[in-house]
C-alpha cells in the first residue's frame, strides 16, 4: 500500500509544468477568470517547523489551492497548508492521514503538539490545515486585548456579531463545513497519488474522520477514532450530562478510596457550598497580572468556579486534583485563578489557538441548529458549569450565516472499515457511550476503553495497541491485553 511521496514534486495537471517551465498562455483577463482556470499542483519540499517533535527532523511541506466554492470550481482559492512527516523507520507501510480537533483548530499548529511517535514509526503522516484555519483564510475573530485580569476572564459574545459580519465582507461563511473540508482532503490524497489511506482522529477530528469515511469510505483502509464524536453527538448540549457523569465518577474513585475518602469525606457537599456563596457573593481575589506582574483585584464568580471544574475534568492528572480544589474552595483559598477557565465551548477574550469565526461556522449548523431553548432546559439541571455560555450560542447562531450540509449528512450510514475506536472511562466530553454509538456505523470494529479523561495518556500500550492495528487492521485478534494493567494517578492530598 506503499505510496510514498519521494519526488519533490507532485503537481496535477500538465498545465501547471508548462506555467513553472514560464510558459505562454492565452491568460485569462479578469480574476474570476484566473481563478477559474488556475491550475493546481501539490509541491512538497523540505522544511522546518517550530515546535515540532524533534525527532521529526525529514518533514516535508507544500500548499494545495482549493476553491471556495467547490460546486462552481471558480472564484476565490483558498491555500491549504500541508505536512508530510516520513516513516521514521524503513519503507513506509503507509500512509495516515491526521484530522485536528477544534473545530477551528489548523491541523499544522495543533499537530506540533501530537506525540505522532507511534503512527509515524512505520507510515508517513500528512496533516493539512482545514479551510477557514490557516494562513491566508483563517476565519478570525478580532478581539480586543483585555485590559485587565477581570477583562480576560470575561465571555466575549458581544464580539463575535461584528465578527461575522467582517468575515463576510471577504469570505462565504456558508462554505465552511466539515463536509466541504473533508472534500479538500480527498481532493488532497488524489494530488499526492494515495489511494488507500488509514485515517486517524479525536474529538471532533473523529466527526471530521467519520464524515470523511461516510463521503470517501472506497478510499479507506482502517480508521483509528479516539474521544469519539459521532454525528448523533449535539456537542455543546450533549457535553452538559457528559462533564457531570465524569465528575461523579471521580467523586466514586474517592469514595472507593480509603486516603482520599479519609481526606475529603464528602466532595459534592464541598462544592455546592462553594457554589452557593458564591451565585450569592463573588469572591474578591488579588492575583498577579501575567502580563505586568503586578497584583489586580478580581470578582471570581459561579461560572468561572464550574468552569475551572470542567476544565480539571480534560485531564485525567488534573481529574485528580478536584476533591482538594473543592476543599480549599470551601476554605476560601481558589488556587490556580487564572487557568482551567475557558474553553472552546465557552470562549473569553484574549488570544486563542482556534480561529474563532470557523468554529461558529461548525458549531452553528451542526450542533446548535440541532438544539432548542427547551433542551437547554432541560439539560441545565446537571450542569457543573453555568448554562450561559449554551445560551449564548443559542444567540451568535441565530445570526450566523448556516453552512451547507449534504442533504444526508446526518443520516445513519454503516461501512465495513475496520474501525479501532478508543474511550476514556472519564472523559467529560466524550464518554464511551459516543463510541458504542459509533459502533452501529462500524460493525467491523473493537471498542476500548480505557483509565482516562478527554486526552489520552501516552503509555506504551497505547502504543502497541495502535502500531499493531496499523499494520493489520484486525479487530477480531487485535491484543489490547496491556490495557489491563493501566492505573489511573492517586489523588492529590493536602500538605
Amino acid at each position: 500500500m506503499s505510496n510514498r511521496v519521494i519526488h519533490k514534486r507532485i503537481s496535477l495537471p500538465v498545465l501547471a509544468m508548462s506555467l513553472a517551465l514560464g510558459g505562454q498562455i492565452n491568460a485569462p483577463s479578469t480574476p474570476l477568470q484566473q481563478a477559474a482556470v488556475r491550475p493546481r499542483g501539490l509541491e512538497l519540499t523540505p522544511c522546518k517547523v517550530e515546535d515540532f517533535e524533534k525527532k521529526v527532523n525529514d518533514l516535508l511541506c507544500g500548499t494545495y489551492h482549493v476553491f471556495e466554492n467547490r460546486q462552481t470550481r471558480q472564484g476565490k482559492m483558498l491555500p491549504l497548508k500541508v505536512i508530510l512527516l516520513p516513516a521514521r523507520e524503513g519503507p513506509s507501510e503507509g500512509v495516515v492521514y491526521v484530522f485536528g480537533g477544534g473545530p477551528g483548530e489548523a491541523g499544522t499548529e495543533g499537530a506540533k503538539w501530537l506525540p505522532l511517535s507511534w503512527e509515524n514509526k512505520n507510515h508517513d503522516v500528512v496533516i493539512v490545515d482545514p479551510r477557514g484555519t490557516g494562513e491566508g483564510h483563517r476565519l478570525d475573530c478580532d478581539f480586543p486585548k483585555p485590559a485587565n485580569v477581570q477583562e480576560s476572564l470575561m465571555s466575549r459574545i458581544m464580539f463575535l456579531e461584528p465578527c461575522h459580519e467582517r468575515l463576510s465582507r471577504t469570505a462565504d461563511l456558508t462554505l465552511y463545513s466539515t463536509a466541504t473540508a473533508v472534500q479538500d482532503v480527498d481532493e488532497i490524497r488524489e494530488a499526492l497519488g494515495h489511494d488507500k489511506i488509514i485515517v486517524r482522529g479525536g474529538s471532533y477530528g473523529s466527526r471530521a474522520a467519520i464524515a470523511y469515511i461516510k463521503m470517501f469510505g472506497e478510499h479507506v483502509s482502517r480508521a483509528i477514532l479516539t474521544g469519539v464524536m459521532p454525528f448523533e453527538n449535539r456537542a455543546s448540549l450533549d457535553v452538559m450530562e457528559d462533564q457531570r457523569n465524569a465528575l461523579d465518577a471521580v467523586f466514586a474513585d474517592c469514595a472507593r478510596d480509603p486516603d482520599c475518602k479519609a481526606a475529603y469525606p464528602n466532595p459534592q457537599e464541598d462544592m455546592d457550598v462553594v457554589r452557593q456563596r458564591l451565585r450569592q457573593q463573588p469572591a474578591k481575589l488579588t492575583v498577579k497580572n501575567p502580563d505586568t506582574g503586578q497584583p489586580e483585584v478580581v470578582e471570581y464568580t459561579d461560572r468561572m468556579f464550574g468552569g475551572a471544574i470542567v476544565g480539571k475534568l480534560g485531564s485525567i492528572e488534573a481529574g485528580r486534583t478536584i476533591p482538594l480544589f473543592l476543599k480549599r474552595a470551601r476554605a476560601g483559598e481558589f488556587p490556580q485563578l487564572v487557568g482551567g477557565t475557558s474553553s472552546p465551548s465557552s470562549p473569553k477574550m484574549g488570544p486563542s489557538g482556534y480561529a474563532w469565526g470557523l468554529y461558529h461556522s461548525v458549531l452553528c449548523t451542526e450542533d446548535v441548529a440541532r438544539i432548542s431553548l427547551r433542551d437547554i432546559e432541560r439539560g441545565s439541571s446537571r450542569a457543573i458549569s453555568s448554562v450561559e455560555g449554551a445560551y449564548e450560542r443559542q444567540f451568535v447562531c441565530k445570526n450566523w450565516p448556516k453552512t451547507n450540509l449534504p442533504a444526508d449528512y446526518f443520516e445513519p450510514f454503516r461501512s465495513t472499515v475496520p474501525t479501532l475506536l478508543i474511550s476514556g472511562d472519564l472523559d467529560p466530553v466524550t464518554p464511551p457511550k459516543w463510541g458504542e454509538v459509533a459502533r452501529r456505523s462500524f460493525p467491523n470494529s473493537v471498542h476500548l476503553i480505557v483509565p482516562a479523561a478527554h486526552s489520552f495518556p501516552r503509555v506504551p500500550c497505547m502504543g502497541i495497541i495502535s502500531q499493531q492495528f496499523m499494520r493489520t487492521g484486525d479487530v477480531k485478534n487485535l491484543d489490547s491485553s496491556c490495557i489491563a494493567k493501566m492505573t489511573r494517578p492517586p489523588f492529590a492530598m493536602p500538605k
